[in-house]
């Protein structure tokens, strides 16, 4: 009864913080973004579910769910109001502008002796203490994630 309950709660969350209508407005946000850092890039899915090609997320420097083998990467961003606004999304996420955010983040991490949480290449746990702090990207200890991790280009 108690797990109806949270699930009946979330329901009522969803519904009272237009969840639905929030999912559009994130995705056609971030969809423009990547228009305007890659125009003429496909991206699919639907609302705040996106899924671009794999190189596209390793060009923009951005951590996203893949399967090491799968061309396409998908990015779930959070559904918080702020991520439907292009210019929080690039002081913090998105190009040059998040050169600052990240390296306050790389900052905290090196404080308390932790790094990013997701390997940049592959999207599983990152495991290796080379990690770019420059773009707060992680990586995992497959030489194949190593290999392209060398290659990525920082902001």
């Amino acid at each position: 009864m108690p797990v109806l309950l949270d699930a009946l709660g979330i329901l009522y969350t969803a519904r009272d913080e237009e969840w639905p209508n929030r999912s559009l407005e994130i995705g056609e946000t971030i969809c423009d973004i990547i228009q305007g850092y890659h125009p003429g890039e496909e991206v699919y899915g639907l609302g705040a579910i996106i899924v671009v090609d794999k190189e596209t997320t390793m060009r923009m420097n951005i951590v996203a769910s893949t399967r090491r083998r799968c061309q396409y990467s998908r990015w779930l961003p959070k559904l918080d109001a702020p991520y439907a606004n292009r210019q929080v999304l690039e002081a913090y996420v998105f190009g040059p502008l998040s050169k600052q955010h990240r390296a306050t983040l790389s900052l905290l991490a090196d404080t308390n002796s932790t790094r990013p949480a997701w390997c940049f290449i592959c999207g599983i746990e990152s495991t290796s203490n080379d990690w770019c702090r420059t773009c707060f990207l992680g990586r995992c200890e497959n030489e194949v994630c190593e290999e392209s991790f060398k290659q990525h280009t920082c902001l």
